[in-house]
Parts: structure tokens; C-alpha cells; sequence
């Protein structure tokens, strides 16, 4: 049995973080790179929380990382259904090429 990781990825983040790492794992990891940005940001002053990124800006990121070479992506805290359903609609049929 191999030992390692089968997937390498980025969850529980904010999406502008994610790129640079997410780049980073397509140039030095050979296996799935996966995904999973959250929606929340949550002000450290009055803790509260609210939505980071419109269903429409994360379909649009999810795109371009999938373009990219991204090949699991999903969404992690305050990821909504409308989040998803735009994701959906925005990503190709075939999802895993990688460049």
C-alpha cells in the first residue's frame, strides 16, 4: 500500500488566500488538487458574521481555479445552495484535466 496523501488541497479559507497555495500544489503535487474556500468573514471587532463573496463572484472563482487545474471544488463555512447551484452552472461538464 502507497503511503501519502491522495489529495492535497485548501479548505476553511477565504478565496483570495487560496489562490496563490492553490498554484503553488498544481506546479509540485502530481495528484487531485481539491478546493474548498468559505464565504464567511467574520469582523474580529463585533464578531459578526457576514458573507464574503456573491454566489455569482464564487462561481466565477471556482471557474477560473477549475481552468486553472483545481479538480475537487466545493464550498466550505457559510457556503450557501445558491453558492453551489452557480458553481454548478458556471463549471464545465468534464471537470479534472489538469494543464
Amino acid at each position: 500500500m502507497a503511503q501519502g496523501g491522495a489529495v492535497t488541497g485548501i479548505m476553511h479559507s477565504a478565496t483570495a488566500a487560496m489562490t496563490p497555495g492553490l498554484e503553488m500544489f498544481i506546479q509540485h503535487w502530481s495528484g487531485p488538487v481539491m478546493a474548498y474556500p468559505e464565504m464567511l468573514d467574520v469582523n474580529s471587532k463585533d464578531e459578526n458574521a457576514r458573507y464574503s463573496m456573491s454566489p455569482e463572484a464564487f462561481a466565477e472563482q471556482c471557474r477560473q481555479w477549475v481552468e486553472g487545474g483545481v479538480q475537487i471544488i466545493g464550498g466550505c463555512c457559510g457556503s450557501t445552495v445558491e453558492h453551489i447551484r452557480q458553481m454548478v452552472e458556471a463549471l464545465p461538464d468534464q471537470v479534472g484535466a489538469r494543464p
